[in-house]
């Protein structure tokens, strides 16, 4: 069986292919470039260098999630779109058994760590049992002082990966007392890979889906959903629906004015987005770059008082 394999789900964008069991060539990029830019062109060269035609393809699999909520609806999309053409089902694979599937290490607890930030993380905790990956706790997203207690109460050496362990190892070193270790950098970032031949395994389990139905799996509502939930519980839903309020119940200023978006917005958007999405954020070349496509329509909210941008939207 022929799977074509895909992860968007943090920074590394990545493709492999795996043939009967056997890993035949995977594409990893793991630099700040716009997933939607490369995804495509990384696919398209591993099959022409693996000499493998789509039709040789007999099902998809992909990061299913947690991780980047932009890089997920990439990903997402992407099998979507393949699959329904194609005709083949989707394989999801959970973003943190496939992250801990590139480390091999008997007796002891494997814990992926990706930042869920405000000190919150993406995590689960496994074990081998033989060649298998065993799940000891589930795929959650909790904070980082919890995670530590029930590793200490655990009491059983632990390998961190992820790219958690970056931005938590000073907290890790400071909190946890059992005998700890940390992947190498080739190692702790997500590889289509191992999504691969775990895909593999899921499939033979009967553990798939067709394209139409795949949703990733984000394991936390998105700031829209968020204010959507906090505005049912207040009771003020039908003021969210007009428009009237946005987070933290500020009203929409009189004074905005919504017109199309321009190069120079790119650097004011480009620090706005820093704030908010961090190493995620596009930077201001993507901001500038986006005004010139063709297929692109941005707009942005500027308070014609101050001169600040409030916000920007816009599709491909």
């Amino acid at each position: 069986m022929t799977i074509l394999a895909i992860d968007s789900s943090a920074l590394p964008v990545s493709s492999a292919i795996v043939r009967d069991h056997r890993l035949t060539a995977e594409f990893t990029i793991s630099l700040k470039l716009t997933h939607s830019e490369t995804l495509m062109p990384l696919i398209h060269d591993i099959l022409e260098k693996s000499g493998t035609e789509l039709k040789d393809i007999e099902a998809l699999a992909v990061s299913g999630g947690p991780g980047s909520f932009t890089g997920l609806r990439i990903g997402s999309a992407t099998v979507k779109g393949l699959g329904e053409a194609l005709n083949i089902p989707v394989i999801p694979v959970p973003t943190l058994k496939a992250l801990s599937y590139n480390v091999f290490c008997p007796d002891t607890l494997i814990v992926p760590v990706m930042d869920a930030r405000r000190q919150n993380t993406y995590t689960a905790i496994y074990e081998y049992e033989g060649e298998n990956l065993k799940t000891l706790m589930e795929q959650c997203i909790i904070p980082l002082s919890g995670l530590l207690e029930k590793l200490n109460t655990m009491g059983k050496k632990v390998i961190f990966t992820g790219d958690g362990t970056v931005s938590f190892r000073d907290k890790i070193e400071e909190t946890l007392e059992v005998p700890h270790y940390f992947a190498p950098p080739h190692l702790y970032m997500q590889k289509a890979g191992a999504v691969a031949v775990l895909a593999e395994k899921l499939f033979e389990e009967g553990k798939y889906t067709d394209a139409a139905s795949h949703r990733p799996d984000y394991l936390k509502l998105s700031q829209a959903e968020q204010e959507l939930k906090s505005a049912k519980s207040e009771g003020r839903l039908a003021d969210l629906a007009e428009g009237t309020y946005i987070s933290k119940k500020k009203k929409i200023s009189d004074s905005l004015i919504i017109r199309q978006m321009k190069k120079e917005d790119a650097r004011e958007l480009a620090e706005t987005e820093k704030k908010i999405f961090g190493k995620s954020a596009w930077s201001e070349n993507d901001f500038v770059e986006t005004t010139a496509l063709e297929y692109a329509y941005y707009l942005v909210a500027e308070d014609s008082i101050s001169g600040r941008i409030a916000g920007v939207c816009g599709y491909r």
